[in-house]
């Protein structure tokens, strides 16, 4: 790798030294201006940045018309949302936005299935906020806060920031057997078919027969359909080509998609399930006759919800698996609905080290619907049965995860927040120690000074892309009320810089630069 470029910027009141490096082993590139990551190392000029300057000299004006410079933790949907409403409310806004991976973009990215490239466009909009304004935006990779960076060291340079890294870790099941080979989730899968640097050397079995999906939502029937859709369409999609390869090589001839409810109950969007059941390449199919039948409970829920009214039209058309042709050659997917997994399964297997063991099935009770509409819980009927598998994927859900120096809701895996407005939660027990900070907001005792949340950190792992929209609006305009009422006006700090370089590093020499503590730093500068 060469380091082609050195760029100056104005971050966190310092000036910077930005190394700007070309993306490799990503089949989609960003636009010609962002398809590099950036490394940043600390350097200090010979004399204050103006930034410096002006807001050590706004401490006692009003915030009206002073520069406000706010700091991003996450590049998904979200905090890019949340970046274009703070710029186009308040134009004099400085944006950083900080990512722990080399581009940003997070779930448009990293959690859309490859042949949804329409869902992908949105991030078009957001490069062409980057490109648009290079002056007030910029964006950081490489850089994990909380680890590289701490919270409490970007509260000295920011007037506000906002946590925006989503729910980056998945539910569990924490039944037997689910830490065995050949259960994964559906976020591995989906990230490695689109290259995410944590899974991108993801190994996964699909020389089986079976396939097990538990879970009913649009992640798991983007999984079911990659698993069986004709390879020659996938190659044409934005797909990694380590993942093509493996699934030209895939046995797996069929997919069971496993819910504890009923399919009133079932997350699946209309498009999304319609898209499935109409490909021609595959047969669908109910597991038991009985499983579409309905109480009255979910009859009333469907009454009152036309969306999933039309999603179990859609299923109630399903064919008992009892009707399929043995001798058809077309791939299945088989729903189950009534269904909790119990236990993960395995068989010895002789073709690995001693002690191996493959995954052979799912353990599942049989359940039954109880209470008002709405508000039905999945009762286990104690009757057994299983279901032959190779392989397994949870997607049950994604959790969002703590960060030192933030309040933190285990059980919801969400910071607790105010409108956007992070907030200590009721219990002081299950909170991380506050960052150094201003007082907190004057309306709101338990308000965390200068600490904002958006996306699914903010209110769960819930909603479409476009959620994040209104969801990110609301925290801005929580961010710019207090900005404009003075909660915020106390300045980023200027700490005071060791003796300045004699002169400007080139882009190779790395004996006057200061590491941000960023991950791989020298490893690019030596590679």
């Amino acid at each position: 790798m060469i380091i082609t470029t050195l760029n100056r910027a104005r971050i966190m009141g310092y000036n910077h030294h930005i190394l700007k490096s070309p993306l490799i082993g990503c089949k989609q590139y960003l636009s010609s201006s962002w398809s590099h990551f950036y490394i940043i190392k600390r350097t200090y000029s010979s004399s204050p940045s103006s930034s410096s300057t002006s807001t050590t000299t706004s401490s006692s004006s009003s915030s009206i018309n002073q520069p406000f410079h706010v700091c991003v933790v996450g590049s998904g949907p979200s905090g890019f949302y949340a970046t274009e409403s703070l710029l186009t409310a308040y134009p004099k806004t400085h944006v950083t936005i900080f990512e722990r991976l080399p581009i940003p973009f997070g779930l448009v990215r990293y959690g859309v299935a490859p042949e949804h490239p329409e869902v992908k466009l949105v991030q078009k909009k957001f490069e062409k906020l980057l490109t648009d304004n290079q002056n007030s935006c910029y964006f950081v990779g490489n850089v994990k806060v909380g680890k590289d960076i701490s919270i409490e060291e970007l509260s000295h340079h920011y007037h506000a920031i906002i946590l925006a890294y989503g729910s980056d870790s998945e539910k569990l099941l924490w039944i037997p057997g689910e830490k065995q080979e050949g259960v994964y989730s559906a976020r591995q899968f989906v990230s490695w078919l689109n290259g995410h640097p944590d899974f991108q050397h993801h190994k996964f079995d699909l020389k089986g027969k079976a396939a097990a999906i538990i879970g009913q939502g649009n992640v798991a029937i983007d999984v079911a359909r990659i698993l069986l859709r004709d390879i020659d369409h996938l190659s044409s999609t934005d797909i990694t080509e380590y993942s093509v390869s493996c699934l030209r090589n895939s046995s797996i001839s069929e997919v069971h998609m496993i819910g504890r409810r009923g399919p009133a109950q079932a997350s699946f969007t209309t498009k999304e399930l319609r898209e499935i059941l109409t490909l021609k390449e595959i047969e669908t199919y109910v597991a038991d006759d009985d499983m579409l039948s309905l109480n009255s409970s979910s009859s009333l829920e469907l009454s009152d919800d036309r969306s999933r009214r039309r999603m179990f039209d859609l299923l109630s058309k399903l064919k008992p698996l009892r009707t399929a042709d043995p001798h058809s050659s077309k791939k299945k997917l088989i729903f189950h609905f009534n269904r909790k997994p119990e236990e993960f399964l395995s068989r010895s297997e002789p073709n690995k080290e001693e002690g191996g063991s493959q995954l052979s099935g799912i353990k599942v009770e049989k359940t039954r619907l109880e209470g008002e509409h709405d508000h039905q819980k999945s009762i286990g009927t104690g009757e057994h049965e299983i279901i032959p598998c190779d392989i397994s994927f949870r997607s049950i859900g994604y959790k969002g995860t703590s960060m030192p120096g933030v309040p933190f809701d285990n059980k919801s895996g969400t910071v607790p927040n105010h409108l956007g407005r992070v907030t200590y939660p009721e219990s002081p027990s299950s909170s991380s120690p506050s960052p150094s900070s201003p007082s907190p907001a004057e309306e709101s005792p338990t308000a965390v000074g200068k600490l904002y949340v958006a996306g699914w950190l903010k209110r769960g792992p819930t909603g479409i892309i476009a959620t994040n929209k209104w969801d990110a609006e609301e925290t801005a305009q929580t961010i710019l009320s207090d900005w404009h009422s003075g909660k915020l006006s106390h300045p980023p700090s200027s700490p005071s810089p060791p003796s300045p370089p004699s002169s400007t590093p080139s882009a190779t020499d790395n004996t006057k630069l200061t590491p941000l503590g960023i991950p791989l730093l020298h490893k690019l500068l030596q590679a």
